[in-house]
């Protein structure tokens, strides 16, 4: 399953999506939600991509990530380097399966903190 098209949604400031475990990809158009600050993605367990296009979003402030574990394509960290504010990433799926529960990693890349 894909996310429908953002275009008809200019406004939106937060999209929850968590626990849709039918989720597959995110649409290309979230790009253009330029008032959006508020992602959460957690615990969609069969999302495989997220669109270069969430580089966009200047107004974002907070991606759930947690529970995405068969996340394959994501954005570079160097995308986000515009951002102001802190952008909080759940990001725990990127370590290795066996030690994902042994470690809270905080890193600072740029003007960002990456948490999970």
């Amino acid at each position: 399953m894909k996310t429908p098209d953002f275009l008809g949604l200019p406004n939106l400031e937060r999209l929850v999506l968590e626990g849709r475990t039918s989720l597959v990809q995110v649409h290309n158009s979230i790009g253009y939600l330029d008032k959006l600050y508020f992602l959460n993605l957690k615990n969609c367990e069969k999302l495989r991509n997220l669109p270069h296009s969430i580089c966009k979003l200047k107004s974002l402030k907070k991606l759930i990530l947690s529970g995405c574990s068969k996340l394959d394509k994501f954005p570079a960290f160097s995308c986000f380097d515009s951002f102001t504010s802190s952008l909080v990433f759940a990001l725990w799926f990127m370590l290795p399966k066996k030690i994902r529960p042994l470690f809270l990693w905080s890193v600072r890349w740029c003007s960002f903190t990456c948490t999970w």
